[in-house]
């Protein structure tokens, strides 16, 4: 079995740059703290909104969480957090959303917990970079009369993209990916998940019930491997969970009993297509994509794959190499940074996978070129002007561009899948099979 990437030499942070000891770093507290960053503007022909929605419900405790951690009124009753980027219509009125959620201390602390970072470093830092650094997406803005579909009968409706993010990410990690897919058109829900792999997780505003990121056993491959195991079904269960509060959201419902509808949630009344739903993350939240399409066959259209890290799913699929490798009869696109690639314990073990899927569906694999883990989140822009952490955060490859290439790929084959919205998005053919910074498997 190979390795986890928290064990191997080959260490991923999924999100952030690899360790890097504070005290050998050479740059002063006033080299890290640059102009204000900026994310790129999204391309597509719709602005974009957003909104983030909580609920709870009810679930046991699971084996790898810390009693202390989940203490609430009632030891059971658990919170859901995510966000909605949409297609939007934008007035003078709306303000756009700061990249980092609020209490922007509590994740300012947990991306630097998460890296080791010692808190009077990273939380200034952080919260002194990124706090005023906004995206281009503004908050609560109006759905549009009409959306993207060409077909009469579902002008009024939106495809919905479900996206679970990697180890140490959060519902914002990812909203240069998300943002963009939603400006051409989809609703992108973008979960935050709670079982101790988001740098931490809070209820916004108020900061409480804060799930801070678990750490798994260490020097134990079978321990980590159920820690893990564990972490990656309670995920599943939170994509079920999210599918059904969109399912409320979508039939006018209260997305929790007793608790009133908004405004902004009320405008998704009737205006989601469940017949074309797709299920996408990177590292981890690719993982939990796999396990649950699995899952959840019938509900979803096609997958999308970044840096898919193959831990939690090795036990299980174990006869990988001796041909009996799980499929998931729908199209999959796969897109890997060079880094993860050359990973080739890992490699060996997700390309049967890969290619048995090929076999059964259009499902294309890409590598993007001189790219590394961290090149499909936001941190490479982010921090790009940082001394010190550029090179932890990206390869070669420009930041922008690599972002490009991989929102690009997603789009065209989104083109190539989603029925009746195809004609909406940019024909862009070449980037599946001719793009010269991309290597086709």
């Amino acid at each position: 079995m190979a390795k986890s990437q928290e064990t191997s030499d080959h260490r991923t942070t999924d999100v952030l740059p690899e360790e890097a000891e504070v005290s050998s770093t050479k740059w002063s507290l006033a080299s890290w703290v640059p102009k204000f960053p900026a994310l790129p503007k999204y391309t597509g022909s719709f602005s974009v909104g957003c909104a983030d929605l909580t609920w709870s419900y009810l679930k046991e405790r699971q084996p790898f969480e810390e009693a202390e951690e989940t203490a609430t009124a009632q030891d059971n009753i658990r919170h859901m957090i995510t966000r909605l980027y949409y297609p939007a219509e934008v007035t003078a009125a709306e303000r756009t959303a700061k990249w980092l959620p609020s209490p922007s201390s509590v994740y300012a602390q947990g991306y630097g917990d998460f890296k080791k970072l010692p808190r009077w470093l990273s939380i200034p830092v952080v919260v002194g970079m990124l706090s005023f650094t906004s995206i281009h997406a503004f908050i609560e803005a109006k759905l549009p009369a009409t959306g993207p579909f060409t077909n009469p009968a579902k002008k009024h409706q939106f495809p919905v993209v479900i996206f679970s993010h990697g180890l140490g990410g959060c519902r914002t990690t990812y909203s240069s990916i998300c943002g963009e897919i939603a400006s051409h058109g989809f609703v992108v829900c973008a979960i935050e998940h709670r079982d101790g792999t988001a740098n931490a997780s809070a209820l916004p505003d108020t900061g409480k019930d804060t799930v801070t990121y678990r750490w798994p056993p260490v020097n134990d491959t079978d321990a980590e491997y159920q820690f893990r195991r564990g972490q990656l079904l309670f995920r599943v269960s939170e994509v079920q969970q999210t599918i059904q509060m969109l399912q409320r959201l979508n039939n006018g419902e209260n997305i929790e009993e007793g608790k009133a509808r908004t405004e902004s949630e009320s405008q998704f009344q009737n205006r989601l297509d469940f017949s074309n739903v797709v299920m996408a993350g990177h590292s981890f939240g690719a993982a939990t994509t796999v396990e649950t399409l699995r899952t959840e066959k019938s509900f979803f259209r096609c997958g999308i794959l970044l840096d898919p890290w193959v831990f939690a799913l090795e036990h299980e699929s174990s006869n990988w190499r001796g041909g009996l490798v799980p499929t998931l009869d729908k199209p999959v696109l796969t897109i890997n940074s060079e880094g993860f690639t050359n990973w080739k314990e890992s490699f060996d073990i997700l390309l049967p996978f890969l290619n048995a899927n090929r076999e059964r569906s259009r499902s294309p694999f890409l590598t993007v070129k001189e790219s590394r883990h961290m090149n499909q989140s936001d941190f490479p822009i982010l921090f790009r002007t940082v001394y010190g952490l550029k090179d932890k955060f990206s390869g070669k490859i420009d930041p922008e561009v690599a972002i490009n290439l991989n929102n690009r790929a997603i789009l065209q084959f989104l083109r190539n899948t989603v029925v009746e919205f195809g004609q909406f998005l940019p024909n862009d053919e070449q980037i599946l099979s001719k793009e010269p910074s991309l290597i086709t498997h």
